[in-house]
Formats: structure tokens, sequence, C-alpha cells
């Protein structure tokens, strides 16, 4: 077998006093012309039956020809291709196609993707799902490093330049639904404050149009930083705030028939003079 140039293997018997061989051991060059698979095996147990087919071993990496399969593996009755390493990942996957997966896990009849462990999945970057999540258990959602993840928001259109919907705005609905600062007091239009301003950020953005550079994340509930103006009163923890006249800022409500329908929040800090951005517990009535 010298000559073994784009020439296939024919059947090997091993002697049977050797327990655990390879059904073909050693190195085999392919010329890259050559369509069929570099390497090719087939090992039967004549004792359970049980078949390995195209079992790989080795330090170095293999090649294909371009368009073609670099490794293949296939079993009717247990698992197609193994990797295990006591050292690194078992399986790595890449790919230089900005159109294509690293890893790609299709199936048609039940589960294309499954994962075991503690934690069973990670992901470093952005996740996106294409359909619907189901989750049997409970989501935590965690901090993202120097920020705090703390609120649930919804995105609504705003017109006008950007600083109009700013991170701690106060923000009201106009007659088309579209939000503004707030530029009054009392307002019953009140939406809620501009997610985003200080160490906080929105851990849930829902209706969020991606690209769109006219909307901003309002939040529904949780915890942010608002613009608030104590000169209209001394703002303590607990009170209960609502809109000012002045542009985007909160203030103490003082007057609760005023205040229904109007309040966005209440201070978990406090100011006791001037204008400035304190905490808030969203929470609209």
């Amino acid at each position: 077998m010298s000559d073994i140039k784009n020439r296939p293997f024919t059947h090997v018997t091993l002697p049977g006093d050797v327990p655990i061989v390879p059904g073909i051991q050693g190195e085999v060059w392919v010329d890259i012309t050559s369509i069929g698979p570099a390497v090719q095996g087939h090992r039967v147990d004549p004792l359970t039956g049980e078949d390995t087919r195209g079992h790989l071993v080795g330090q170095s990496p293999g090649w294909t020809a371009a368009g073609l399969v670099g490794v293949y593996g296939y079993s009717n009755r247990a698992v197609g291709i193994l990797g295990i390493s006591d050292a690194m990942d078992g399986i790595q996957g890449r790919s230089g196609s900005p159109q294509h997966c690293g890893v790609a896990a299709v199936n048609d009849v039940g589960i294309a993707l499954y994962g075991r462990g503690n934690p069973a999945g990670r992901f470093d970057g952005n996740l996106v799902v294409n359909g619907s999540a189901t989750v049997n258990g409970n989501l935590t959602i965690g901090n993202g490093g120097d920020v705090m993840l703390a609120d649930c928001a919804e995105e609504f259109e705003y017109r006008g330049m950007a600083e109009t919907a700013v991170p701690g705005n106060v923000m009201v609905l106009d007659e088309s639904g579209v939000i503004q600062p707030c530029s009054k007091a009392y307002d019953g239009r009140a939406v809620g404050v501009v997610s985003g301003a200080g160490p906080f950020r929105p851990a849930i953005v829902l209706d969020r149009v991606d690209g769109a550079t006219n909307r901003a994340p309002i939040a529904l509930m949780g915890k942010v930083c608002c613009n608030v103006d104590a000169s209209y009163a001394p703002i303590q923890v607990g009170d209960m705030l609502t809109t000012s006249p002045t542009s985007g800022h909160a203030m103490k409500a003082t007057d609760p028939q005023a205040a229904f329908g109007a309040v966005i929040g209440k201070a978990i800090e406090s100011l006791n003079e001037g204008r400035g951005q304190i905490r808030v517990l969203v929470m609209q009535k």
C-alpha cells in the first residue's frame, strides 16, 4: 500500500490480540484535486456490533478543497461527531463569512441545539431571537458592569433634536401621541422619565425599533435618575413627584388632588434646593 495517492483503502482485518486499534492509522496525503474525503474509516466491533466511521486522531489541523466538507460524521445509532478536550474547548467553530455562523445547528424534527451545565450556555454579546422565548424558571437580569439595569422601558417617538429627549427628562404626550418635555405643573399628559441617566440603564425595552433616531425609552417601572427642580418645594425621600413648569423637570406634588393622574414616581433621594438629578422609583398614578 505504498502507492496510496487518491486511492481508497480496502477492508483491513486486525489481529485479535490487539484490543484497541484504529481502522486506519498513519499519515495520508491526497491531491487537492480529489473530490473524495481525505480520510474515511469504518470500524465494527464484532462482539457488540458498535461501529465508528471516520475516527480521526492527531495534533495538526486538516484542510479540504474549497466548497467541500472539511470533516463529516454520520451515525444511525450514536453520536455523529464527538469532541473531547482536557485543556480547551471540545469543539470550536469559526466562519470567515459574515452571512454564516461559526457553529450552526439545524434540525427540522427536534431540538436544534441543547446545552447542559452550570451555566448551560453563555453569550458574550447581543442575542437575537427571531421567535418566541420560553423560560421554565426564574429570569434574572443582572448589572452590566459599571451600569445598573434597573427599569423596564418602552420606546416612544419624539420630534425635534436629540436634546429633546435626553435621559432624565420628564416627558408628556402631545395631541398626536408624540412625547415632548413637560412645561407645566400637574400635567395629566405625563408619560414618564426618559431612561438611561446616571448609572441606570433599561433592562427591558418594549416596542424597540432598530436604527430609529427619533425614539426614546420611557421608564414604565423600576428605578431611574430624573431631572427635578426643588425651587418649588424641597424634595425629600418618599415624596410623590409630578411635572413642573421647568422644561423636562419634575417637582414635589404638594396638591394631592391636582396630582391625580399626573404622578410620575416617588423620590428615593432628597434635594433641598435648586435643580438636579435624583433617583426616582417610577410609579405612575
